[in-house]
Parts: C-alpha cells; structure tokens; sequence
C-alpha cells in the first residue's frame, strides 16, 4: 500500500466527520448534555443517595404496597400543617419499586432518572420557545444545575415535582402553540398531579390560567380542562368525604390561623433582595452574585422585548405565570427552603437561558462569557456536592443489618422502637435494609432499636451501642404484650404502612 495515501485517507473521513457534525449539531449536542446529566447525577451514587426518615418510610410504604398488593389511598403529611396529600407519590414510588423490585434504592433511581427527563424536557420546551440554539442553552443550565443535580438522589415528594412541572410548561407551550385538546387535556392534569405530589405546586395555579387566557378554549375544551385537573385529587376527596372532610378543615385551620403561629421574615426587601438571588443562584449560577446577575439580566430583556413588542404568546405565559407565582410566593407564611420551588425551575432555567441567547445575539463575546460563568459556577457547586457527600446512615444501618445476620442466622426480625428514640430515621432504614434480604417477620426475632437506657429501666441484654448514641436490644425473651407494655412500639415495615395509611381509623376526626 502506498503511504502517500494514507494521510490522503485519513484527511476525507475527518471531512466526511465534521460534515456530519455540522449537519447534526443539535441531535450530538442534545446527546452530549444528556449524557454529561447522567454523569452529573449518577456519579458516586452510593454515597449520594439520600438516606433519612422520609425517604426510608417512603421506600417502605412503596414496597409494601407492591409486596401486599394495597394501593396506597393517602399521601404523607405537609409540614406545614395537620393536612395530607393526596396518594400519587406513593403510587409513584411503588411503580418504579415494580420495576425491579430485589433492591432497595430501585426508587431513588428512578428519581434520578426523572431528572434525566427533566433536562430533555426542558429542551423540548424551549426548542418549542426560541428555537434549537435556547433548547441547547437551557439544556445545559438545567444538566448541570445546583439544586436539580443535588435534589436527583433525593427520595422525597418534592423531588417528584421536578419532571411533573417541567412537563406542565412544555404541555402548556404546545396547547398555546396548537390549541389542540390533546395539550388542553395534558397540562392542568400534570399541574394537577404535581400538587397532589407536594402542595408546593400550588404556585403553578398561575400556568393553569394564564394559556387559557392567551388562547381562549372552546366550551368542550375547557371541560376537558377541568376533568384533567380534578381527576387526580379524586382519591383525596373520597378519603375527605369518608372523614368528615378532615383535610378541608384541617387546610382550613392553617389557612386563617396555623400560618400565622411561626414568625417568618416576609418583607418584600428581604424577598426581593436577599431570598431570590440565593435562589436563583441555587438553580442557576451556583454563587449568589450570578444570582443578582441572572434577575438583573432578565429584567433588562423582558422590558427591552416588551418594548421592542418581541415577546411571543408562548414567552408572555411564562413570563406572567412566573410573575404570578412569584407574588403568592411572596405571602406564603411558612419557610422557604430552596428545595420548595423546585415548581418554579422550568420558569427559572428558560429565563435565564432566554436572556443570555438575547444578549449573545447582541453580541456574541459577551453572551458566551456570561453563559460561561453560570455553567462553570454552577459545576463548582456540583463537583463539591458530589465529592463531599456521605451517606453516614446508610452504612450505619448495613453495619447493623450484617451484625444481626451474623449474630442470629437463619432468623428473621420484628423491630420494635424503644421509648424515648428520637432518632427514628435509622429504624425505618434497618426495617428497610432487612426487608430487601427478607428478614422481617411479624413474629421474628425481636430486636429493640433506642437510645440507652438506665439498667433499671431495661432489663433485656444489649446487642450493640452505636456512635449515633442508639443501642440494639435484645428483646425476644419478652412477649409483645410485655413490650407494649413497656413503651415499646413495632415498628416492621407492614407497621409502618399500617401507621401511614391508617392512621385515621382509631381516631375521632
């Protein structure tokens, strides 16, 4: 063979690869920030995944309701107040727990994997707004954003509010876009099951309204709109209707005076000056002076198109739904954790991307830096994150699971929660970690999980003290009667289950 051709060679298929770059820049590009989200959010995964009381007691009652073959007919408890939510987070998690159901963090991957869908979501719904070169810019804020890579191993409600609300703005751009029934029909039902998820999402009441006014429906339409929107709150009103419309009066109650027996900080100085730049910054930025940056950077733009008359219908909603949520925000009484406005990331990321193509266009130079900074503030933030992270509980609970194991083979466990244990997220996880090797039983081995005790208070031996200040107990010498009698409670995951779904069976309501 000739060498003088091989360069020769060598030289076209660089042109033919380059051609084909060029000509599917957008679809390599799409594949690239999807897969730089995956890395972001699976990357040391078993020391990320989020492991405390919630989302141990959320992980039960999914694998409980799979295993048992119950359907879950109430969600968890608001801390807001006496009220729950509807069931569909636990439907969610007993779903993706279906899947595969031999391990236990089954759910939280699935979370995580949502948050993939998050940042393909969100491309679709600025593709659908500005075109290809906004869907790549708010796919790249959004794959490495602070608060979606951190909340993304994150077992709890509010995580699910994540993909529900990013698919309620693109559901919502498309029936703008077309009006057709399909789209009418899909957005206030995703609004609808993200509140039902947590009732953060109330703040998307504003996206359910604001399309409807740009672009009027008919009269089937809009009753198409409205079954969306109830049918799923149906199981929530079927549990209030069977109890004396317990959440009504309990929502009732922190409405007129629950809300106001915390004191929160609520000037709109402070809102407006201190709590949205951090928020912001923790969605996009990762440092609070991008924060000021980015609203500043918004505000310019939107008064400049405004005035320019540049904003298109599907812009004007998410400028005004956003505007909307952003004042009932600001009469909210209860705290604002950065984790509680995970509703409002889709405005937040197509904002900001929105300002910064504006400005490329103006010119390019600046557009790219500032563009630049928030990517590279906000990976700081993220290799912090996920270098950092220690999932001290998680292998506290193996320690004991593997213990147990050893020390009682060829047993099962029924674990009870000794007086006086504040610590209960660690019986949820043992209770957890036992059931995936199936080890519990509801009349095993009994094991007594709490803090020390004085010895005349306890009179079963000791199993083990762990550096947590909680001991393991040996308490099979003892009948359950004798253990409830002692203040013991059992606390197996078909207890936990039990609690959490009926809990309202033995009480006047």
């Amino acid at each position: 063979m000739d060498a003088n051709k091989i360069p020769v060679r060598k030289l076209i298929l660089m042109k033919k690869i380059v051609k084909f770059c060029a000509k599917h820049w957008f679809g390599i590009s799409s594949i690239l920030i999807l897969l730089l989200s995956a890395v972001l959010r699976f990357y040391n995964y078993d020391n990320r995944f989020a492991l405390a009381a919630d989302q141990a007691r959320d992980a039960i009652i999914g694998r409980e309701a799979l295993f048992l073959h119950r359907i879950p007919g109430l969600g968890p408890f608001s801390q807001a107040g006496t009220f729950v939510m509807g069931p569909i987070w636990y439907w969610l998690v007993a779903l993706s727990s279906a899947f595969y159901p031999f391990s236990i963090i089954t759910p939280w991957i699935a979370v995580t994997i949502s948050f993939i869908g998050v940042v393909y979501v969100m491309m679709l719904a600025a593709k659908e707004l500005g075109g290809k070169y906004l869907s790549i810019i708010v796919g790249i804020f959004t794959a490495v954003s602070v608060l979606e890579v951190g909340q993304s191993t994150n077992l709890t409600n509010p995580s699910g509010i994540a993909i529900l609300s990013a698919c309620s703005v693109y559901f919502a751009i498309r029936y703008i876009r077309t009006q057709k029934s399909t789209y009418i029909f899909l957005f206030p039902l995703f609004i609808s099951l993200a509140i039902n998820v947590h009732l953060q999402a109330l703040g998307l009441l504003p996206l359910l309204i604001v399309p409807l006014v740009i672009k009027r429906p008919n009269f089937k339409q809009l009753l198409i709109a409205a079954v969306a929107f109830i049918l799923p709150f149906t199981p929530l009103i079927y549990f209030d209707i069977r109890n004396k419309l317990y959440d009504t009066r309990s929502m009732l109650d922190f409405y007129l005076y629950g809300q106001y027996r915390i004191y929160v900080p609520n000037r709109w100085l402070t809102y407006v000056g201190s709590y949205w730049p951090n928020a912001w910054s923790s969605v996009v930025g990762g440092d609070k002076i991008f924060g000021y940056l980015a609203i500043i950077l918004v505000i310019i733009v939107c008064v400049f198109s405004f005035w320019k008359r540049k904003i298109t219908g599907q812009m004007l909603a998410i400028i005004s739904s956003f505007l909307l949520s952003f004042v009932m925000l600001r009469y909210f009484r209860g705290e604002r954790f950065d984790g509680y406005i995970i509703f409002l990331h889709p405005f937040i990321l197509i904002l900001t991307g929105w300002a910064c193509l504006e400005l490329f266009k103006f010119n390019r130079f600046v557009g790219i830096l500032i563009i630049a900074l928030f990517v590279l503030g906000s990976l700081r933030i993220d290799y912090s994150t996920i270098n950092n992270s220690n999932n001290s509980m998680q292998r506290s609970v193996q320690y004991w699971e593997d213990l147990l194991i050893k020390r009682y083979p060829n047993k099962k466990f029924a674990l009870y929660d000794l007086p006086d244990n504040q610590q209960w997220g660690f019986r949820l996880a043992l209770g957890l970690f036992l059931d995936e090797k199936g080890k519990v039983s509801e009349n095993g081995y009994k094991i007594g999980i709490g803090n020390p005790l004085p010895r005349d208070k306890m009179f079963h031996p000791k199993i083990i003290s762990e550096k947590t200040g909680l001991d393991l107990w040996d308490l099979n010498s003892s009948s359950s009667a004798q253990l409830q009698s002692e203040g013991a409670k059992f606390v197996n995951p078909s207890a936990v289950y039990d609690d959490v779904e009926g809990w309202y069976k033995n009480k006047k309501l």
